[in-house]
């Protein structure tokens, strides 16, 4: 799993935290292996923040870069394990 994907969700969670404003919704795809831990990390978060909703979709690495380039996703995840930050970086910004 991607070692920056917890820290992420954590500022997700402070920026949306439980003052959060109804009907806040973000979506989130990308990597199939670490979803079903995202899904628990985003059940436990709705219960704390009613106003937040917040939706994952498993569906791989590349398809998650693309919704996230063409705004079909707030943010994407990967599981591409043993590359830096710096290899991903392509995958983001579309260079």
């Amino acid at each position: 799993m991607n070692k920056f994907v917890g820290p992420a969700l954590f500022c997700l969670a402070l920026t949306l935290g439980p003052g959060a404003r109804a009907q806040t919704a973000l979506t989130g795809a990308g990597a199939t292996f670490p979803a079903p831990l995202y899904q628990k990390w985003i059940a436990s978060f709705a219960q704390r923040s009613p106003g937040a909703a917040i939706e994952y979709k498993g569906i791989g690495s590349e398809a998650g870069a693309q919704a996230l380039r063409t705004g079909q996703a707030d943010f994407a995840a990967s599981d591409g394990g043993g590359r830096s930050g710096s290899d991903l970086s392509h995958r983001w910004t579309g260079a």
